[in-house]
């Protein structure tokens, strides 16, 4: 059974989600600055993966934050930057070159080898350095904020 598209398929997203909700402003405000700062970074790191023909890609590589609902997205965000920089997406998997088309196969289609280009695997590259360099920050702040939610410190 495959997720609807813009559903995280984590246990306990909603959860956590309803709990980021009755955060006071002041943990909100501190959770964007942290993601507003970790946003660019990632986007630089994603721009590094990818090589640099026109400068197309580069440019359309951002990142975007929605405050209040403190969702961070890093890459081609927008969709007319998915439509215009489509080969992003076929960069960043494994693909064939040199394949049949559209239409029934022949036996000279058939003998023609295809070679596989390899992927870049950016996206996965990406997620493994917030993981490894931001996640471990990123606990450290939400404990803070837990623990001084949990004590009744912020706005209310």
């Amino acid at each position: 059974m495959m997720a609807r598209p813009g559903r995280s398929r984590v246990k306990g997203i909603i959860s956590f989600r309803r709990l980021l909700r009755r955060l006071p402003e002041s943990a909100n405000k501190t959770l964007a600055g942290f993601l507003g700062e970790v946003g660019p970074a990632l986007a630089g790191f994603m721009r590094t993966i990818f090589p640099n023909r026109t400068g197309a890609l580069d440019a359309g590589i951002v990142s975007k934050l929605a405050a209040k609902s403190l969702r961070l997205r890093v890459g081609l965000v927008t969709k007319r930057s998915a439509r215009t920089l489509f080969y992003g997406h076929i960069l960043d998997v494994d693909h064939k070159t040199g394949g049949r088309g559209h239409g029934r196969a022949t036996a000279e289609s058939r003998a023609k080898p295809s070679r596989i280009i390899p992927g870049l695997y950016a996206t996965s590259k990406t997620s493994r350095e917030f993981r490894d360099r931001y996640l471990p920050r990123y606990g450290r702040l939400m404990d803070g904020i837990l623990s001084d939610a949990a004590q009744g410190i912020g706005d209310d």
